[in-house]
């Protein structure tokens, strides 16, 4: 079974080629509805994942059909079981109940099941990622619905009991991904996430051309910035702030 490892993944494609290519030796994360750079990704990532392309998708008006998953499928055969991509997301469409989602899943080729990493959340009931957890021993997590502006308070209180319930069932925290979320690997962040991902540098790389020749050193410092907080990442839980009392209800 592949591994989640302490990462911060960067979103591609990174444009113009030459920024992907100063990046160099990092982590990726590929989008199947961009896989414009796959290729040189593949031959000289430290490692990458393939995401299912659903939220680019979605906003951009496509719609899915049974041919769009059959042929990220085979994307995912291709560069997971032949290439170096070290595992994929598995479907979750936009604005689905949990019975299409867990659909899915079902469905999910087996000959990628050491591959595929299942898809929670933050507005499904908390143990539906239990339950995901007990079933493939990792999981991804995106912020949605009344949770989906990261750091909000609903947001921090509902991370705390999706944690809180995740370390009740398994004792320590299995390995999870979140969605578009480095800000999380920050040093104020506790949240014991093994890795992250965002589109920062591919979008924000542009502002730091007003360093003129330092351009593309500059974006290797940002990038190693976010390298260097996802290697120091704790992943123990509870933290401190949290009391007996918030742990185990007024009677501890």
């Amino acid at each position: 079974m592949s591994v989640l490892t302490k990462a911060a993944y960067h979103g591609t494609p990174i444009t113009p080629n030459a920024v992907l290519q100063a990046l160099g030796f990092r982590d990726y994360c590929v989008s199947y509805y961009r896989p414009d750079q796959v290729e040189w990704i593949d031959a000289n990532a430290r490692s990458w994942f393939a995401d299912n392309g659903i939220f680019s998708a979605w906003m951009k008006g496509a719609e899915f059909s049974d041919a769009y998953w059959q042929d990220y499928y085979d994307f995912c055969r291709r560069w997971c079981m032949d290439g170096n991509c070290s595992w994929a997301v598995i479907p979750d469409p936009i604005g689905t109940g949990t019975q299409e989602l867990d659909y899915f899943i079902r469905e999910w080729p087996a000959d990628l099941r050491d591959y595929g990493v299942p898809v929670y959340h933050l507005g499904e009931p908390i143990h539906r990622a239990v339950s995901l957890l007990e079933r493939f021993g990792r999981l991804c997590v995106g912020a949605t619905g009344e949770y989906r502006v990261i750091l909000s308070a609903p947001f921090c209180e509902r991370m705390d009991e999706l944690f809180n319930a995740i370390h009740a069932a398994f004792g320590s925290i299995p390995p999870i991904h979140f969605f578009r979320g480095l800000q999380l690997l920050k040093p104020g962040c506790d949240w014991p996430i093994t890795s992250a991902d965002s589109t920062d540098i591919a979008r924000n790389h542009n502002r730091l051309k007003r360093l003129g020749d330092l351009h593309l050193w500059a974006v290797q410092q940002a990038a190693g910035r976010w390298d260097a907080m996802a290697a120091r990442r704790d992943t123990a839980w509870p933290p401190e702030r949290l009391s007996q009392r918030q742990l185990f209800g007024a009677a501890a």
